[in-house]
């Protein structure tokens, strides 16, 4: 199979997708699903690309993922951070992470040694491919004033039910309380610092526009107000043509989202703010597509450089 630009786009989507969903159990044919390719050619692909099968990459990723959260975070249980990674039991567990790095888990924690680098979640583009563009605008935008609902949630692995059950409490919440108010924009903002660079779980907020003058303070539903600033924005629309629409805009806006982090941020002369990123749905009754901003906070590595 000869390399093209396609394939490694392909199994770099594949990487970043088991990255953010190792707390479950990952089968090759949802893998190749995501990335649009059989199941028989997906493999092919990923093994050539790769040098590895893809049930290797995938016991690597959590057994090295694993490791760095056994000593990062020696108040979790080994238990918890199997059961979280995705392994069926602490016994199959204790067995792969011994066998991978030669002692028992809670020896590894004991041990002192320094926490490994992660597997890496995407290749080197060769030097005569570019890697994929998206359309990324430097903008301004103003605080919103929010009702919102945390929870806790896989990095970037957005549609679940935590996630659906969240939005539509707040959606509920927003009919109750704010009646007869013109639509509302939709948001999933990321409630923590360094959004990109964190551990697999972090802090979200599912947030909905409200009115300055509604105030709640419940501990189910509360108002706040997110801050505004510098973004880069990725603006994406995709036509709502099946009910598997949603899941799939989702799918890109983590992809563009990853594209921004990883290919623009270091090519241009900005760094990533701690204000939260936002992903932003916009309710437009008229238009039959979805359309959604990806917002990543920056400021300017020079303080005193004028803003573009």
């Amino acid at each position: 199979m000869e390399l093209n630009e396609d394939h490694i786009f392909k199994v770099n989507q594949a990487m970043y997708f088991i990255e953010t969903h190792l707390d479950r159990e990952l089968s090759l044919r949802e893998i190749s699903e995501v990335v649009a390719f059989s199941p028989f050619h997906f493999h092919r692909m990923f093994s050539i690309v790769t040098g590895e099968t893809l049930h290797s990459y995938v016991l690597r990723v959590r057994l090295e993922t694993a490791a760095r959260h056994i000593l990062l975070y020696p108040g979790d249980s080994i238990t918890d951070i199997s059961a979280r990674l995705g392994f069926s039991s602490i016994s199959n567990f204790s067995r792969a992470f011994q066998k991978r790095f030669g002692m028992a888990p809670i020896q590894y924690r004991r041990s002192g040694k320094q926490a490994p680098q992660l597997a890496p979640r995407s290749l080197p583009t060769p030097t005569n491919l570019q890697p994929p563009s998206y359309p990324i605008e430097i903008r301004s935008l103003p605080s919103l004033y929010v009702a919102c609902k945390p929870f806790r949630q896989a990095r970037m692995g957005l549609m679940n039910n935590k996630v659906t059950s969240a939005f539509r409490d707040v959606g509920d919440w927003c009919r109750r309380n704010v009646p007869d108010q013109a639509p509302r924009t939709t948001l999933l903002s990321s409630g923590e610092e360094n959004w990109h660079i964190l551990p697999n779980s972090m802090a979200y907020d599912a947030c909905m526009t409200v009115p300055d003058h509604i105030v709640s303070e419940a501990q189910a539903i509360r108002t706040k107000r997110l801050p505004g600033g510098l973004y880069a924005v990725c603006r994406l629309e995709k036509r709502a043509e099946h009910p598997s629409a949603f899941a799939e805009a989702i799918r890109e806006m983590t992809w563009a989202s990853e594209h921004m982090y990883v290919h623009w941020i270091p090519n241009h002369s900005y760094r990533l703010d701690d204000r939260p990123g936002l992903h932003i749905f916009y309710t437009e009754p008229t238009n039959p597509s979805i359309v959604m901003e990806c917002c990543l906070p920056i400021a300017p590595l020079n303080p005193q450089k004028s803003k573009k």
